[in-house]
């Protein structure tokens, strides 16, 4: 409610949530006045989260990445194809 008052005053641009799932996201867009406009999630190619991606592109709500090459724990810089094609192309993984 604070950040409403604050995007309906002018003093912030946008209001943004990190990390919310599906399940986060339906009772703010169902009750909020003003909804979240952006959802930065954690999305690699190993982690497309891709039922909160669509909520939120249903819902007008900007998600952005952040981890792109995974935060570690999903392996895609140890991924056999991609140290491959590392050193196919002499470059390093990430």
């Amino acid at each position: 409610e604070v950040f409403e008052e604050y995007y309906t005053a002018g003093k912030v641009r946008a209001i943004g949530v990190s990390n919310f799932l599906k399940h986060h996201l339906e009772p703010l867009v169902k009750d909020a006045k003003v909804k979240p406009m952006v959802n930065q999630l954690e999305i690699s190619p190993y982690l497309t989260q891709t039922e909160c991606v669509e909520f939120c592109q249903q819902n007008n709500i900007l998600v952005q990445a952040w981890s792109p090459l995974g935060s570690g724990v999903t392996g895609v810089l140890t991924d056999p194809l991609i140290k491959s094609l590392s050193e196919k192309y002499k470059k390093n993984v990430g």
